[in-house]
């Protein structure tokens, strides 16, 4: 993965991360809200509740009262007709009584239904929190890997041209050593064209630069990723060489090109020269 696509992930998890943040603020202020909705409704139900068992206990109260009365009428031999009437009197009393606890006990009924809502409400807001917490710790673990693989490939990125500038070097050490071999095998050539019979030595001598020469020039040609080296024969010149290699004369400057530094001008080439051939 290039070092673009891991920064360009760092971004989007940031981005991520910055809403869950804000997404798990709002769900734990709305979660505080029901929460104190839930307390100020329980706190309203136990007055209900509380409210409901007075006025049975008075209800209950009046319903003894009643008893009690209509005993001491019986008792008394009052008239039967206004004990009658109180009779109904505390009976209607008692069903509004009673009417107004059922009111209440529909009412304690709905505010414990709209609790249990809260409470998977909030229950709800808890799994939302806890699959933004799976998915913030997924985001992490994912970062991390980014990170190891960046680490990674910086590392290789380094390696890549610490290898490079090596690979260079030897480049540039080789060239300058072609260019003195190639010199070294026209100093001797010339200094033996002369003479009718070479000693052993210079035989010797010769052949050793000519076996550097195809030595250093076979390396340029691996460093450079060339096609190889080739010994330049009587009568050759760079649009034979290049007729040769790729069946086009007029190649030749690319020959030039590739032995920049060992030949100086295209006419200027002479047998034993090992000239590298490029792709």
């Amino acid at each position: 993965m290039a070092l673009a696509d891991v920064e360009r992930l760092e971004g989007e998890l940031a981005a991520m991360e910055a809403e869950l943040a804000s997404e798990r603020d709002r769900a734990e202020e709305r979660i505080v809200a029901l929460e104190a909705d839930l307390a100020m409704t329980e706190a309203e139900l136990a007055m209900a509740e509380a409210e409901l068992e007075v006025r049975t206990q008075a209800l209950e109260a009046r319903t003894a009262e009643f008893e009690v009365v209509t005993a001491e009428l019986e008792a008394a031999g009052g008239s039967l007709e206004q004990l009658a009437d109180e009779r109904d009197q505390l009976a209607d009393e008692r069903d509004e009584l009673a009417a107004e606890r059922d009111e209440l006990a529909a009412e304690r009924d709905a505010l414990a239904d709209e609790r249990d809502e809260l409470a998977a409400e909030r229950a709800m807001l808890d799994a939302q929190g806890a699959a933004l917490a799976a998915e913030r710790d997924a985001l992490e673990a994912e970062l991390a890997e980014l990170e190891t693989l960046r680490t990674q490939l910086e590392a290789q990125l380094t390696l890549a041209e610490a290898r490079s500038e090596s690979v260079q070097e030897q480049l540039e050490d080789a060239q300058v050593r072609a260019a003195q071999l190639t010199g070294e095998l026209s100093e001797l050539l010339e200094d033996q064209a002369g003479l009718q019979q070479t000693t052993q030595a210079q035989q010797d001598q010769l052949a050793a630069v000519r076996a550097d020469l195809e030595s250093t020039q076979a390396e340029i040609a691996r460093l450079t990723g060339a096609r190889g080296i080739y010994t330049v024969q009587p009568g050759d010149s760079l649009s034979s060489i290049a007729t040769f290699f790729y069946r086009d004369g007029n190649r030749w400057p690319d020959i030039l090109a590739a032995n920049e530094g060992v030949v100086d001008q295209p006419d200027l080439i002479f047998s034993g020269m090992v000239l590298i051939i490029p792709e």
